[in-house]
């Protein structure tokens, strides 16, 4: 037994402290005493769970591995940049149809073009190159064929996909020897008609396009996209009314093939495209207008362009008003449109120039609410010129910021007020209109041009009107706009005339005869403007406007009777009020003021240029003498 501690007596004494000897108990040392050995005492170790600190060798092989398979990859594999590999020993088409399916025609084309390297000779890789490439890459595809033509392997098929493409690419006489290739027998299937369709199309012989069209309806009916382009194109070309009426009636038997073979989504996809359509026949327009309205869904938009379809092609002046009627009238029959139907009708109204309809679609307190339509309203407000009204919804404290025309906006909010000095005017136009060339917003420049013409600053207009000429894309509806505005805010035509001075506009053959006009009333270059009116009318005879701006030219130059038989008798056309006054004024000079006289009572002054002006104030103002003094003038 271990020694134990002598019991402590009840009473202690400090001295005993100072006893010597061994029997003081708490002066003992423990080491003294030696233990006794337990049969349960054991020693403990802990061991790391860690695979990697017990065993120290296999973290340094996974080490190195990392290091070696990498280089051995890099040193054994063939590394080339921007090129896809797949492994497609079991089908080569597999990724391709993936990719496509997924919407990536560029790695479908970038897979099919790494394929056609490593199998030259394979006729289904081509061919599949070749119809993927026509459109995103047509060099590729035309290797392609060409390949499987040296190989010995082009079909019929080929062959007619081939002359297609080359017709895009305005390669006539390679495409016309391509089709030479399809045998007799093939000659009529439906490829062989579409490359022709093709040639035809880009070569604008819209005479073998009708041919081709109505063998094509033979066996089925063409594709409804295509001709869709056809006619567009073909009303363009101003083609004779006659092959316009062929091709009108192709379409509408595409597009009823279409609807009665279960495609009216498809057709509901391009119906855009078909409610601006230049359709001329009234019985096709009728056709038009019933497929439009029995489209899925029955959109408001396409039930408006069926009520455009419902009147000629060209509208009279009652037509016009009729027609802003029945829009009203079809809007209303629709009830309370959603703001995306609104949106969808004001753009439909918008691309048919119907820009006080949409004013009085959106009103001002709708268009605060949403953004869309505040920018349909906007955009409305600057075509008609009315940029004060512009400028106040934009100062409204609830109006939504716009992606674009902030600084326009700002402008038009600061001077609607009607409060800004004339050097602060022209700062804020100015910038306003840096601003907007910068964001090719042709429509901003125009703006800027009738809000300068409001204050008095010309040249700062006819810089606005250039600006818009240069930017916009359809610069016939533009110049139309800008004479309008010119006639209103009286704008002089030889600061115009200057400011396009060297502008790509100049060149544009849609608005040629208009910019000859223009130079006319401006006596501007009249001998040269003579010599091309002559020439234009060699080419072609019939156009009645052209040999109006010849009697002008004539004028100009002082030769009032031989101007004067150019248009006696009148000339069936839709004249404009300023052109009206031109020509009354010819006439007038001519000695035959008779004639001329109801003509002239029938013209507003208000909508005349002042170069108008200058020749037809004179005549004016006879006739409202009296007849009796009419009867006594002559010849000028």
């Amino acid at each position: 037994m271990p020694e134990t501690r002598p019991q402590r007596r009840r009473s202690t004494h400090a001295v005993l402290s100072n006893v010597p000897g061994p029997n003081r108990w708490w002066q003992t040392s423990p080491a003294a005493v030696p233990a006794a050995a337990s049969p349960r005492q054991k020693d403990l170790r802990f061991y790391s769970g860690d695979p990697f600190e017990r065993f120290a060798f296999v973290r340094y092989a996974i080490i190195a591995l990392s290091i070696i398979a990498p280089a051995i990859i890099l040193t054994t594999s063939k590394m080339s940049s921007g090129v896809v590999r797949h492994d497609w020993s079991a089908d080569p088409m597999q990724e391709v149809r993936r990719s496509l399916q997924s919407g990536q025609q560029d790695t479908a084309l970038a897979s099919l073009k790494a394929e056609a390297k490593r199998s030259p000779q394979n006729p289904e890789i081509l061919r599949a190159l070749a119809t993927l490439a026509a459109d995103l890459s047509p060099a590729d595809a035309r290797r392609c064929y060409h390949q499987l033509n040296a190989l010995g392997l082009a079909t019929d098929a080929d062959y007619a996909g081939h002359a297609a493409l080359l017709a895009k690419l305005h390669d006539f006489t390679g495409a016309k020897a391509v089709l030479t290739n399809i045998s007799t027998a093939a000659q009529a299937m439906p490829q062989a008609h579409y490359a022709r369709l093709s040639i035809w199309r880009e070569a604008g012989d819209f005479a073998a396009v009708a041919d081709t069209l109505e063998k094509l309806n033979a066996q089925a009916p063409c594709d409804v996209e295509i001709v869709l382009d056809i006619v567009r194109k073909a009303s363009a070309a101003k083609t004779s009314s006659e092959l316009l009426n062929r091709i009108e009636a192709s379409l509408i038997n595409s597009l009823r093939h279409w609807m009665s073979t279960g495609r009216a989504q498809d057709v509901l996809a391009l119906a855009k495209q078909m409610a601006t359509l230049p359709v001329s026949n009234s019985v096709h327009r009728t056709h038009m207008a019933q497929i439009l309205r029995n489209l899925p869904g029955t959109p408001v938009q396409h039930r408006l362009a069926a009520v455009r379809f419902a009147l000629p092609n060209q509208l009279s002046a009652a037509d016009q008003q009729q027609l802003r009627t029945d829009y009203q009238n079809e809007i209303a029959w629709s009830g309370g449109l959603s703001p995306e139907e609104k949106e969808n009708v004001a753009a439909y109204l918008q691309s048919q120039n119907e820009h006080a309809l949409v004013v009085a679609l959106i009103s001002e307190r709708e268009a605060l609410t949403e953004t869309k339509l505040f920018g349909r309203r906007f955009d409305a407000l600057l075509e008609l010129g009315n940029w004060r009204e512009a400028g106040a919804m934009c100062a409204d404290h609830g109006a939504p910021l716009q992606p674009h025309s902030r600084p326009l906006a700002h402008a038009f909010a600061t001077l609607q007020q009607g409060m800004s000095r004339s050097h602060t005017v022209e700062i804020l136009l100015h910038e306003a209109l840096t601003s907007s060339q910068r964001e090719n917003r042709a429509l901003d420049c125009y703006a800027i041009g009738c809000a300068a013409l409001d204050h008095t600053l010309p040249n700062l207009a006819a810089a606005a009107f250039a600006a818009a000429l240069d930017i916009s894309n359809d610069r016939a509806k533009t110049l139309h706009a800008i004479v309008r505005s010119a006639r209103q805010g009286r704008l002089p035509l030889d600061t115009l005339m200057r400011s396009l001075v060297g502008s790509p506009a100049m060149q544009d053959e849609s608005i040629q005869e208009s910019l000859i006009y223009l130079s006319l009333l401006a006596s501007q270059k009249v001998d040269g403007m003579l010599a091309v009116i002559r020439n234009r009318r060699q080419i072609d005879p019939e156009n009645v406007y052209l040999r109006f701006l010849e009697a002008l030219a004539l004028s100009q130059q002082g030769n009032q009777l031989d101007a004067a038989s150019l248009l006696i008798p009148l000339p069936q056309y839709r004249w404009h009020q300023g052109e009206a006054a031109v020509l009354a004024s010819i006439i007038a000079s001519a000695g035959k003021i008779d004639r001329s006289s109801a003509l002239i009572q029938q013209i507003d002054p208000s909508q005349l240029l002042p170069e108008e002006h200058t020749l037809f104030d004179p005549w004016r103002n006879r006739v409202s003498l009296g007849t009796g003094l009419i009867g006594s003038i002559g010849t000028k």
